[in-house]
């Protein structure tokens, strides 16, 4: 029951997204420009803070939810999400 209430991570939240779409992230890069080691890295929490335009190239390409902005904004903490327009 601890597992339940674990809260994700932003690049969990990512991860889990692209893998809903059946993506690699050679294609996520492929579609976006930005750089699949990059992309790795917001993943497996070694890069955060992406800009906003590389986020919503992302988004885009994942065709993120009104509930997947939320669960990355709130992954992301308060201040970081408000600063790339991620719903808090």
């Amino acid at each position: 029951m601890a597992s339940e209430s674990k809260e994700r991570s932003f690049g969990d939240v990512l991860r889990s997204m692209r893998e809903r779409r059946n993506l690699s992230l050679r294609e996520v890069s492929c579609i976006t420009g930005v750089d699949h080691a990059y992309l790795h890295c917001l993943e497996v929490g070694k890069k955060s803070c992406p800009r906003s335009m590389v986020l919503e190239a992302i988004l885009r390409v994942l065709h993120a939810t009104a509930a997947d902005r939320a669960a990355l904004g709130k992954a992301y903490g308060r201040a970081a999400a408000i600063k790339i327009g991620l719903p808090y």
